[in-house]
């Protein structure tokens, strides 16, 4: 995919949506159900990928012994005793592997039919190369990362749904800030991002809000999370969630 600027960042926060779309022969579809990382060369998480994304979903749910087997499978060690982690967070990401389906991850970083067959298979393709464009506060970046766009992915698989109007949050989002909430962490405060600047004449500036309650402030204060937009980019989601028809 060609980028002018961090151009894909805003199908990221705005349309993240689930579709069904035919599974490609390329794509190597895992034989049983789980959370899986692609075996397919060209969308295989990086090494680099692969660590920052562990690296996410064991701070956000506090399971420490989260690793891919070799055979890409995603195992989940005990829950953590105490108030470490997201109790949230846990619960979507254990009612992920009991719905029985196969969900697999692939990176579509600078990107533009199965053998096996399964009930269901959802594809979940993230783009890593986009959260490093973006401009924020720690803390927003620690609320909008690899491992909680996973999430809202996941929910999405468990039937969960986006915001329609602007002013809303969706039932995703809102589920996510309850996982933030636990943790401390800045809460999402809208769903569509907002055009705040133009920079050229087809690039803007977007923003994404967020409120930060940390020292009590009431009412919270807000934090943006700003990146650049093409407008002449690509519609198409680079973090999206894609099923197979059944």
């Amino acid at each position: 995919m060609r980028r002018t600027h961090s151009t894909a960042m805003i199908a990221m926060v705005t349309v993240l949506t689930a579709r069904a779309v035919p599974a490609r022969a390329q794509h190597l579809v895992p034989s049983s159900a789980g959370i899986w990382q692609s075996r397919t060369a060209f969308y295989a998480l990086s090494a680099a990928a692969e660590k920052r994304l562990l690296s996410s979903l064991t701070r956000i749910t506090g399971i420490e012994r989260l690793a891919f087997a070799a055979d890409g499978r995603l195992e989940l060690g005990a829950d953590p005793g105490g108030q470490k982690g997201s109790v949230t967070a846990r619960r979507i990401l254990r009612d992920a592997l009991a719905m029985g389906d196969v969900l697999v991850l692939e990176d579509y970083s600078n990107s533009n039919d199965a053998t096996n067959q399964h009930a269901s298979v959802w594809w979940i393709r993230l783009d890593f190369a986009d959260f490093q464009r973006i401009d924020a506060s720690p803390r927003v970046r620690a609320s909008f990362d690899e491992g909680f766009t996973l999430l809202h992915e996941l929910l999405h698989a468990l039937g969960h749904h986006d915001a329609t109007n602007v002013g809303e949050l969706g039932a995703c989002e809102t589920t996510l800030n309850q996982v933030r909430e636990e943790l401390g962490l800045p809460l999402r405060a809208e769903y569509f991002a907002t055009p705040i600047r133009a920079l050229t004449a087809d690039v803007v500036a977007i923003r994404l809000r967020f409120l930060d309650g940390r020292n009590g402030d009431k009412p919270p204060r807000a934090q943006d999370l700003q990146f650049a937009f093409s407008t002449l980019a690509s519609s198409a989601s680079t973090a999206a969630l894609h099923r197979t028809p059944d």
